[in-house]
């Protein structure tokens, strides 16, 4: 029996955004509860799924009539959640490495953290992990991706010396939430 949405996923692939509209109507409740059932996260669930719905359309002449587009979506978006998931997993593998190096490439500039001994790197990612999203996108723009401050600024839409005062507030945050979680585990 063939699938009522392939109808609508065909006309979709040749360029009718009604089409796949109908589409995505018909899936998205499907989609997510899936999604989540595999992720245990609604919110990456979520995600995942708009993802999905955007690789959808832009390789939507990939379609194959005659197949279902549920079934196709749902392929790409478990590729995606897989993606996701070995991407994390690196992260949190090298996150020592990361924190080393971001330590190394900071001890060079005028607003330095100090180094750190191992028992004090704990408390270095417990505050990094602490950072609402905005300070850790400009750490992470900084240090993990390498941009220099005229980058970062440009990528988060600031200018460069927001960027730099942000930065340096950064440090000296850093710097004392360090010392309190140290002085606290002591």
């Amino acid at each position: 029996m063939a699938d009522p949405l392939d109808k609508d996923m065909v006309q979709a692939s040749a360029g009718d955004q009604r089409a796949f509209a109908r589409v995505v109507e018909a899936s998205h409740v499907w989609l997510r509860a899936v999604l989540t059932r595999e992720c245990a996260d609604i919110h990456l669930a979520d995600e995942m799924a708009q993802s999905a719905y955007v690789k959808a359309w832009e390789k939507r002449d990939l379609y194959q009539a005659g197949s279902s587009p549920k079934a196709w979506i749902l392929t790409i978006a478990r590729n995606d959640l897989k993606s996701h998931y070995r991407k994390t997993q690196v992260r949190q593998r090298h996150r020592e490495e990361e924190i080393a190096e971001v330590l190394i490439r900071e001890s060079r500039h005028e607003h330095a953290l100090p180094r750190l001994e191992d028992d004090r790197m704990d408390a270095l990612e417990a505050c990094l992990d602490e950072l609402e999203p905005n300070p850790r996108k400009l750490i992470d723009h900084v240090f993990h991706l390498g941009f220099s401050t005229e980058e970062a600024a440009q990528a988060l839409g600031i200018s460069a010396a927001a960027c730099r005062k942000r930065l340096s507030r950064l440090y000296g945050m850093l710097r004392d939430c360090v010392e309190n979680k140290k002085e606290a585990w002591a």
